[in-house]
């Protein structure tokens, strides 16, 4: 069978994806956003005693992951995950470039130091 240029246009432009999480990282996400929420009602009034206001609506993001093995992880990946958190917690107004116009991953195998990997946030906002 031939294709014709007519035909791959037309498969082209009815050609569609969904993306769906799965039920692993949804339950991941809300029970992280929860923690970060936990955290939040915690740090909230010495904060907004600083005049943050929360969702912040503009913050740096570092984070700095403690990995347990030489296993290959895709740190910008994980990255994403936890700003998604951020924004379920309502830490972060959205994860959007302008909100976050900074932000970034470091990473290193700390088998000897830690008993599982961990991922610690910085969130720095202007007062």
């Amino acid at each position: 069978t031939t294709i014709t240029k007519k035909d791959c246009i037309t498969m082209l432009f009815k050609t569609f994806a969904r993306i769906k999480n799965s039920k692993d990282y949804e339950k991941w996400e809300l029970e992280t956003a929860e923690l970060l929420k936990e955290q939040l009602r915690s740090q909230q009034p010495a904060a907004e005693k600083n005049g943050l206001i929360f969702p912040l609506a503009k913050a740096t993001i570092k984070t700095r992951f403690y990995w347990k093995g030489k296993y290959k992880r895709d740190n910008s990946n994980k990255s994403e995950g936890l700003h998604d958190a951020l924004v379920k917690a309502q830490i972060l107004l959205d994860d959007s470039y302008q909100v976050m116009p900074d932000s970034g991953q470091a990473a290193k195998d700390y088998s000897e130091e830690v008993v599982e990997s961990l991922a610690v946030m910085y969130v720095t906002a202007p007062i």
